[in-house]
């Protein structure tokens, strides 16, 4: 429309795989004519935004000073400002993933499922402990953070996607239609 495409190279590819594996039901190889009528859309991926430099250091500000930021947004921002975990890691964070006495948080991450060691940095370490001493809700649950009503139940990434936009609003940043707002942000 326009000389603007419509649809994605994954829609095509969606409907390469449905005609190619049909073409054999039908005569006169009619899937594959009308396969060579598709137009060429090139697999092209968007760039990975990132946070700026001006950025960083106003959600920095964020984490550090503003009050108004419950003590579990704080640790579970902090972590993710420091460590670049993803926030489904976060989300399961449990207990005996975090080594006190090493300064350690060690875990598998669930995407990958691979094993991964990183440094419980002071100020990460402390908002943590903050958070579990001071907010988190007493429950036999083994996930550091928990929802803020009960039934309390760990969090989902959807929560965690919540916290980060709050973050970002309160910060004053991201504010645009389109603008990325996860935690996956951090990671870059």
């Amino acid at each position: 429309k326009n000389g603007k495409l419509l649809k994605s190279y994954d829609y095509k590819y969606g409907i390469q795989v449905a005609l190619k594996t049909c073409s054999s039901f039908y005569p006169n190889k009619i899937c594959l004519k009308i396969l060579s009528y598709l137009p060429a859309i090139p697999n092209t991926r968007k760039n990975v935004q990132y946070l700026t430099a001006i950025e960083i250091e106003k959600i920095k500000f964020v984490l550090a000073e503003d009050p108004s930021i419950s003590l579990q947004n704080k640790a579970i921002g902090l972590l993710a400002f420091y460590t670049g975990l993803r926030s489904s890691d976060i989300a399961g964070l449990a207990f005996n993933q975090i080594d006190w006495e090493s300064d350690l948080i060690r875990i598998e991450q669930q995407k990958t499922g691979a094993p991964l060691v990183l440094p419980l940095r002071t100020i990460v370490g402390n908002a943590l402990f903050d958070y579990i001493t001071k907010e988190r809700p007493q429950s036999p649950e083994n996930t550091i953070f928990l929802t803020v009503n009960a039934p309390y139940r760990k969090l989902h990434t959807t929560n965690l996607n919540a916290i980060c936009v709050t973050l970002m609003n309160r910060a004053g940043i991201r504010n645009n239609p389109g603008d990325r707002k996860g935690f996956h942000l951090f990671r870059h």
